[in-house]
């Protein structure tokens, strides 16, 4: 999607897949994230805690320590303060209601590409190495 619509027209965040690759190599440790950043710590705590009489330990859980699995599988803890930043461009576009509208109606423009049609016939040729039949 974003080779098609440009940086211009979609909110990236998170790592890139060599600096993923590094910090797996490098031993990730997603406590680090709880322990120095203040927001991530009150939100796992929260989680811990329960919203609305409702609990989701072991969603905190599975970010901190990995119950059945390493922990934070998906680095979203890593991932987190990019959100963040990304998450501030979305509401500031969001208030300039003619760049939003723009680049919405790129995204939809540019949508075409990924029709199904074109998907199953480029997987076809390209990756099953199917011949067509008449």
């Amino acid at each position: 999607i974003h080779e098609r619509v440009g940086d211009e027209n979609i909110f990236l965040f998170g790592l890139l897949a060599d600096q993923v690759a590094e910090l797996w190599k490098n031993g990730y440790n997603p406590t680090h994230y709880y322990q120095t950043d203040p927001v991530i710590k009150r939100l796992i705590d929260t989680l811990r805690r329960g919203i609305g009489g409702v609990g989701f330990s072991e969603i905190a859980d599975s970010l901190t320590i990995g119950k059945g699995g390493a922990p934070d599988g998906y680095l979203v803890l890593a991932d987190f303060e990019s959100y963040r930043e990304a998450q501030g461009r979305v509401d500031a576009t969001y208030r300039d209601k003619e760049k939003w509208n723009r680049m919405s109606l790129v995204n939809i423009a540019k949508a075409g590409f990924f029709a199904a049609d074109r998907s199953v016939k480029e997987y076809a040729d390209r990756i099953w190495g199917l011949k067509r039949i008449k």
